[in-house]
């Protein structure tokens, strides 16, 4: 049965604790304090915490405050309840002792009305252990050892006043999360989204990744746990920008982290121990979203792995597994990587692959270089050698890609359709039942004093008609062509009145050195042809064009022989003249003079 109306009404606060606000009303009535109260009044201390239907109905018709008003900052749930305007942690909150600013109540005391030491009052926010400091004052919360705020005042009134801590700025993440429990309108719209409890928790395991050393390296623990002022602080500056803010700074997290990580979930580590055990808790949904969907996007895990949940596709490649899913060399794939600008800078300031890409951002350019076959995958699928596949580049038969001029070495990448069209060709090419008077390529060099890319060109060119191979399968090494029809393809030039290199030595009466000095200048018209004898082409000179220079020019040995001089004498009799050979020669290479220069000393 409820009691009647208390003749002293004090004002419940909006922000005020019930419990404390019954310490108030107990000592405006006369009562000595909380506990004879309640034992008066038939009320439930233990009651006044969860504000049943019963204690709240008494307390009620005591006080003349609505019960609904007194249910505000009642516990509701075993681990998590309702407080104020949000809920929080039960574990959390302050049950043994009070946790007061004294700049507050000094405050009260002043301003309030009634007795004056029934007017400070306990503030429903600074029960909440994650509140660390006033947000008014910006001083440290003080833990006093009472259970009664009132009867606690009473006996120090006097001295409340008395050296009360340094007014600072206040700590704006305190600020936020005590408004949070009064309702005191947004702030964040990321952080509103989540429940009080939640958010303070967020804010200090991003406050944790932000007092990280620089390099990222993970700490396993936050110091001093969600209790961590310093953590929250930092965690809240980023998280009240909003949820790109978060992202954002998760990203550069991970990347100062993935370069030396031994275990890439651990540059989450902190979170993911934190949440793992949220899994399925719906308060806990958003931000185990935010941190599954940003580790698939920054870090390498294949479908089924989990990290909170079960990945469900990869997003991010090592060069280890993207070597594995596209079937190409680590080195193929790095170069991939650094093409395409995923780099990273090594610690003497040069720049390397990165560790890690998105398979996104290069998967259509390493399906791409699985169609492109490096050289000895091209001759291995030709069957034929290196040295064969270069004559079939070379001549343009296989069309190649070079890779960027940025690298110093050269590679020569060939699309496997090519190699696919080129053999395609072939076989459409062969005409021949039998193989009679058909030969490898080889011996039909032999046979035709001729070499291996002069038939490579004829058979790839269309120009042979018998064509064919040995074996079932068709492999390059194994071509078969008819050295006959390959001969009046490489038939001989009319070679045989040139001179080659050891005919000029006895026409220009000379040695080797010079003659070749000679063609090197061009002093002699040269020409590339068809040894009558060997099949190879070399050097030759015309017969027309040595009678033309030995017209005009006359070498000094000859002139000496000539004239009965000694080579030396002659030399400074020229020099002395003035008269120049055609070029200077060094070594053992003979000096030619033009002999319209000579003439006018009779020596030609």
């Amino acid at each position: 049965m409820f009691g009647s109306k208390l003749s002293r009404e004090i004002v419940l606060h909006d922000d005020e604790c019930q419990v404390m606000f019954a310490s108030r009303l107990a000592k405006a009535n006369g009562y000595r304090d909380l506990e004879e109260f309640c034992w008066m009044t038939s009320l439930s201390l233990s009651g006044l915490q969860t504000m049943n239907d019963e204690t709240a109905g008494l307390l009620s018709a005591w006080s003349g405050v609505p019960a609904a008003r007194l249910r505000k900052f009642a516990l509701t749930g075993n681990n998590v309840t309702s407080f104020g305007a949000t809920f929080v942690r039960r574990s959390q909150l302050e049950m043994a002792s009070l946790r007061v600013c004294r700049h507050c109540l000094c405050h009260d005391m002043l301003a309030g009305h009634g007795r004056a030491v029934t007017r400070p009052y306990l503030r429903a926010a600074w029960r909440w252990t994650v509140i660390g400091t006033c947000p008014i004052h910006g001083c440290e919360l003080e833990v006093i050892s009472a259970g009664d705020i009132t009867a606690w005042i009473a006996r120090r009134t006097d001295a409340l006043g008395l050296n009360l801590p340094e007014i600072r700025e206040p700590d704006l993440a305190d600020v936020y999360f005590s408004n949070r429990v009064n309702g005191a309108g947004k702030a964040s719209e990321f952080l509103d989204e989540l429940p009080a409890y939640v958010a303070a928790e967020f804010c200090t395991v991003i406050g944790h990744f932000k007092n990280l050393p620089e390099d990222g390296r993970a700490r396993n623990r936050i110091p001093e746990g969600f209790m961590n002022g310093s953590c929250r602080r930092e965690g809240f500056l980023i998280a009240k920008q909003g949820k790109e803010a978060v992202l954002s700074f998760l990203s550069r997290h991970v990347h100062a982290a993935i370069e030396t990580a031994t275990e890439f979930m651990d540059i989450y580590g902190v979170a993911r121990r934190w949440l793992r055990k949220f899994v399925n808790d719906p308060d806990y949904r958003p931000v185990l979203e935010l941190f599954q969907r940003h580790a698939e996007q920054h870090i390498p895990m294949e479908a089924g792995d989990v990290f909170l949940t079960e990945v469900e596709e990869r997003q991010v490649h090592t060069v280890r597994s993207a070597t594995v899913e596209y079937q190409l060399t680590p080195d193929r794939v790095k170069n991939v990587i650094e093409k395409y600008g995923f780099t990273t800078t090594t610690p003497n300031g040069g720049v390397k692959a990165a560790r890690v890409f998105p398979r996104a951002a290069l998967h259509e350019q390493l399906v791409v270089e699985t169609q492109l076959l490096t050289t000895p995958e091209a001759a291995s699928l030709l069957g034929c050698t290196w040295q064969f596949l270069d004559i079939l580049l070379q001549q343009g038969h296989v069309p190649y890609h070079a890779n960027s001029e940025d690298y110093a070495r050269v590679f020569r990448r060939i699309s496997r359709e090519s190699v696919v069209s080129l053999l395609a060709r072939l076989k459409a090419q062969r005409n021949c039942v039998s193989h009679d008077g058909l030969v490898s390529i080889h011996i039909a060099t032999a046979i035709c004093h001729c070499k291996v890319p002069e038939i490579v060109d004829l058979v790839f060119g269309g120009k042979l008609t018998k064509v064919s191979w040995s074996g079932d399968e068709l492999l390059l090494k194994n071509l078969l062509v008819d050295p006959q029809e390959v001969l009046p393809h490489v038939a001989l030039d009319e070679a045989e009145n040139y001179l080659d290199v050891a005919a000029l030595e006895k026409a220009l009466r000379t040695t080797t050195v010079t003659i070749d000095e000679l063609l090197k200048r061009e002093v002699l018209p040269v020409e590339m042809r068809r040894h009558p004898r060997t099949r190879v082409h070399q050097r030759f000179v015309h017969p027309v064009a040595v009678e033309q220079f030995l017209d005009k020019h006359i070498s000094l040995s000859t002139m000496a022989r000539e004239n009965g001089k000694q080579i030396a004498g002659l030399k400074q009799t020229l020099d002395k003249e003035g008269i120049k050979p055609i070029f200077e020669p060094t070594g053992k290479i003979a000096r030619f003079y033009r002999r319209s220069d000579v003439q006018r000393l009779g020596l030609a």
